[in-house]
């Protein structure tokens, strides 16, 4: 028997302002407790404490708090494991990665100045500027087992149907009618196709995510302090996204002999770049040395991403 490798490739670029499905939209609103060793430690519990770099990110008025200039780098480690079960097989996979949370300097000012005659005094004038991770994007899941039920070309015969040829998803089954993993009925293009392959034959099937990337915020801000009671910050934020993924399905070890199949995989890539732009407020009343009320109000953030997909199907006959 002669061997042959088929494969075929479809790539997709474009430009969104809304993300593209429900995995998107949580992926991208949800943000981790990242940032300094100490925010880190109080679980993002930092709102009202001020005086570390993270919280310019959610509470500017944090700023008023510094008396000192301060640079703040933070660097981290991270070692995610992933868990599946798919039938009776367990797999474990893990990702092992080391970035840094945050990035900053922090300019202090202690000079007091009075706006009028009653003496009371704004006591300090700080400036910031640097970068904050909001979300790690570094994750890998591996998923294995046994299917004797149904397969990858089932779900593309059936999309198939009732299509023909030149109105299959290039992404999709158009790929895998090149590459033989389903062939027509009949000898005319009419939309009627059969796979090449038993599906309820035992195989092998497994998955391979793997994911790269952060998002984070460049952060722009200014704040200050009267009589140390009363504590105002801004922050004009520029927060980035950096993702890419790579997802691998494959079939192989397939009891039907007859069709000559020895594997198929089928690849998805999803590379995303974004940057966008929101405004914080905030503001911290110190009512007495152990009990501080702090809040902040966050505009929306206004998002420009660019994705490419790229998917593509290789098949060992």
């Amino acid at each position: 028997m002669h061997k042959f490798l088929l494969t075929l490739l479809s790539v997709l670029l474009f430009n969104y302002s809304n993300a593209q499905t429900e995995i998107d939209a949580l992926r991208y609103s949800n943000q981790n407790i990242i940032g300094t060793a100490r925010f880190s430690a109080m679980a993002g519990a930092y709102g009202s404490l001020g005086a570390d770099f993270t919280t310019l990110s959610y509470n500017p008025a944090g700023i008023g708090f510094y008396q000192f200039s301060e640079l703040s780098i933070t660097p981290s480690i991270t070692n995610i494991i992933a868990t599946s079960f798919y039938g009776e097989e367990r797999a474990i996979d893990e990702k092992f990665n080391s970035n840094f949370s945050n990035l900053g300097y922090v300019v202090s000012s202690p000079k007091t100045y009075s706006l009028d005659k009653s003496g009371n005094e704004w006591k300090r004038l700080n400036f910031a500027f640097g970068w904050n991770k909001t979300a790690n994007y570094h994750k890998q899941t591996y998923i294995r087992g046994n299917n004797s039920n149904s397969s990858m070309i089932d779900n593309f015969v059936s999309n198939a149907q009732g299509n023909n040829i030149d109105k299959l998803n290039s992404f999709t089954e158009l790929l895998a009618w090149n590459t033989y993993l389903f062939n027509p009925i009949d000898t005319i293009d009419n939309g009627n196709y059969i796979s090449s392959l038993n599906s309820f034959l035992n195989k092998s099937q497994e998955k391979l995510i793997s994911s790269n990337g952060s998002s984070g915020e460049y952060v722009f801000s200014a704040g200050t302090s009267y009589e140390d009671r009363i504590y105002l910050g801004a922050t004009i934020a520029m927060p980035s996204i950096d993702y890419y993924e790579i997802s691998t399905y494959t079939e192989s070890k397939f009891e039907d002999t007859a069709a000559h199949l020895e594997y198929f995989e089928y690849k998805e890539e999803l590379s995303t770049i974004g940057k966008g732009l929101n405004i914080k407020l905030g503001a911290i009343v110190r009512l007495n040395d152990w009990i501080k009320v702090g809040g902040a109000l966050h505009s929306p953030t206004y998002y420009d991403m660019e994705d490419e997909y790229s998917t593509a199907i290789n098949a060992e006959w």
